[in-house]
């Protein structure tokens, strides 16, 4: 403090299992050296008493720091919200080349002439990098640096009117939430979200800011306004919902909810689409595709694999009437291999097998297995596409097979994301939990509940609860605070896909809890429209 050393703690830790040869060899620390320390059990709560609300500096900051928050997580200790100071990134940007050959502590230490030489041991290390501090301060002092800000902003300089309005991010509370900039006519400007709305607003008003859209706005800045949430998820779902009903002009992303391009499975075959209206056994979708252009691709691919798989089953049948002496209907089907090459064009270029497929797709049962393919059960097509893969990299074909992969891997993304907001969009009631990290100190418990209800793939109500509360009692208030989302469902999630595809990526999450469900929650078995899937089918084909 000042300067002065007023505490210092050092200890082994006995990581409980054999020290890696590496490791021993860079830091000198062995098994036996370790074999009689405390564990981590015992070091971290003392750690987090000793450093308390000081802040932390360290040497590549990102390193260390992430091990002790690792190993507090895992023992359940709340890791405090401390600042940190990194005082390699400030290194890189004070001591140039022509001055330090690298920006390793060792050699920083003996530039600055540190009374100790690291070397790999905590308390020598930390005592080298308070030296390296100091002469960093120093040169950023000259400068006009003089707060704990200006050495996480590297010595650069905040503009004139980052300086002026600084001052709106000073009441902000440090929770999870969204925040909009405003200007002197209410207009809201840009909006964001963030875990600890304090920091993130701060930042930008800090020389970090590079952003020209964001810079251009804070001149005009009256005010931020903010909405806290009870968590990280419902605030990234907040935030979508406020940039579509604002839209506001420093945002780019997320301005047009209802904007994408769809695959409509009618009975005249693959449509593009900019709507969904309700499935049924003739119309079905699959969708959003991240362009316009990926509707070619994937119309051509399902054509030429159905029309294929059709092919196929008539020319066993044709076989099989053939030993009874009754001639099967010729029906038109693609070149084979030793027909020619295999008419796979680059990804944007002309459909592949229009012509033969025709004829077999005015059929219903062309319709059917269409409908099918893209919905329920993807093998016709990954067949085909395997089959047709295999021959052209077996004749050197390498860019066509390439460019059917690519295919491929166009139509699994459209129909997996069909079938995730198709079962999502399904379910009237959804209440889930997780256990998420609590920075309370108010409270007993290192973690919380946090829970969200969800209708018809829309956010209905958030909470967080504590950790010794059951979910499951708070059942009725989350169906009471949600019933006016009941009224918005739409199919597949039209209008607000970007939003069920947050909730769906948070229920896929590691240690999720389904509290409660109304209705059915479900995929056919045989939905698997994911590129791992074409791989086993790829690999199974190899064995035939």
């Amino acid at each position: 403090m000042g300067g002065e050393v007023v505490e210092e703690f050092q200890t082994f830790v006995n990581p409980e299992r054999p020290i890696p040869a590496y490791i021993a060899a860079l830091t000198g620390i062995s098994d036996h050296m370790v074999r009689d320390a405390p564990s981590a059990e015992a070091v971290i709560p003392a750690f987090l008493e000793f450093a308390r609300t000081s802040v932390l500096v360290a040497h590549n900051a990102r390193f260390d720091i992430g091990f002790l928050k690792a190993a507090a997580l895992r023992l359940e200790y709340r890791w405090p919200p401390f600042e940190v100071v990194d005082t390699l990134t400030l290194a890189r940007r004070v001591f140039g080349r022509d001055e330090v050959k690298n920006h390793k502590l060792s050699t920083l230490a003996g530039t600055v002439g540190a009374t100790t030489v690291p070397n790999h041991r905590a308390l020598s290390d930390a005592r080298a990098t308070v030296d390296v501090l100091h002469e960093i301060i120093a040169r950023l002092s000259a400068g006009g640096a003089s707060h704990l800000s200006d050495l996480t902003s590297s010595g650069k300089k905040a503009s004139p009117a980052q300086i002026r309005k600084r001052h709106l991010a000073a009441d902000i509370p440090p929770v999870p939430g969204v925040y909009s900039f405003v200007d002197a006519n209410g207009s809201t400007l840009y909006i964001g979200k963030s875990g600890n709305l304090r920091s993130r607003v701060r930042t930008y008003f800090s020389p970090n800011e590079t952003r020209r859209a964001v810079l251009d706005i804070i001149p005009v800045t009256e005010r931020i306004d903010i909405v806290q949430c009870s968590s990280d998820a419902e605030a990234a779902i907040r935030e979508l919902r406020a940039i579509a009903s604002e839209r506001p002009i420093a945002n780019r992303q997320g301005i047009r909810p209802s904007k994408g391009n769809w695959l409509r499975v009618t009975p005249d075959g693959l449509r593009l689409a900019r709507t969904v209206k309700s499935e049924t056994s003739l119309h079905a979708y699959i969708g959003p595709l991240r362009s316009r252009h990926d509707v070619e691709p994937i119309r051509s691919l399902v054509y030429a694999a159905l029309t294929a798989a059709i092919g196929a089953e008539e020319d066993n049948a044709g076989a099989a009437e053939g030993r009874t002496g009754t001639k099967s209907p010729t029906v038109p089907r693609e070149p084979s291999a030793a027909a020619g090459a295999l008419p796979v064009p680059p990804v944007h270029g002309p459909t592949f097998a229009a012509e033969a497929s025709e004829p077999v797709r005015s059929s219903a049962g062309f319709h059917a297995r269409m409908h099918r393919a893209l919905t329920e059960d993807p093998s016709d097509v990954f067949e085909y596409a395997a089959q047709k893969m295999r021959a052209l990299v077996g004749r050197g074909l390498y860019e066509n097979a390439e460019a059917l992969r690519t295919r491929v891997e166009l139509f699994a993304d459209a129909a997996r994301r069909a079938a995730r907001l198709r079962s999502i969009a399904e379910v009237p009631f959804l209440v889930a939990a997780r256990k998420i990290s609590c920075h309370d100190a108010s409270t007993q418990s290192p973690w919380q509940w946090e829970v969200l209800a969800v209708r018809h793939g829309r956010l209905g109500a958030a909470r967080t609860m504590p950790a010794w509360s059951d979910p499951l009692s708070a059942i009725e208030a989350l169906a009471r605070e949600s019933e006016a989302e009941a009224a918005l469902r739409a199919p597949l999630c039209f209008g607000y896909h970007h939003e069920a595809e947050l909730i769906l990526e948070w229920l896929a999450k590691p240690g999720i809890r389904i509290v409660h469900v109304e209705g059915e929650w479900s995929m056919p078995s045989t939905a698997r429209f994911t590129i791992e899937e074409f791989q086993r089918v790829f690999r199974r084909s190899a064995r035939r």
